[in-house]
């Protein structure tokens, strides 16, 4: 898009990007946390929560490498998850007089 972006769609974009970041990390942590759980509760052998760590390592770096990429590029990819078709839902995109301004 050649024009400036307008204030509130930047924010609104930003929010997207948080939000989506956020629901990355729990896919990947939320799991961890439960498995050291069991670990501490003894249910678990401390292989395997070596292993869980080396899997997690793993998908944070997917999870960086996404996020390194231009925000035009992420915005593309966030879009056609199926995340982002529920969170639009709550989260409409803003409208102005013209999506864009000069500011």
């Amino acid at each position: 898009m050649s024009k400036k972006q307008s204030k509130a769609y930047r924010a609104w974009e930003q929010a997207c990007f948080d939000d989506y970041y956020d629901f990355r990390n729990h896919l990947i942590l939320d799991p961890l946390y439960e498995q050291f759980q069991l670990w501490k509760a003894g249910q678990l052998h401390h292989d395997d929560i070596n292993l869980a760590i080396h899997k997690v390592h793993k998908d944070n770096q997917d999870i960086y490498t996404l996020f390194t990429r231009s925000q035009a590029d992420l915005f593309t990819i966030i879009q056609f998850t199926d995340w982002y078709k529920d969170w639009v839902k709550n989260h409409p995109m803003p409208v102005e007089s013209g999506a864009f301004d000069d500011a």
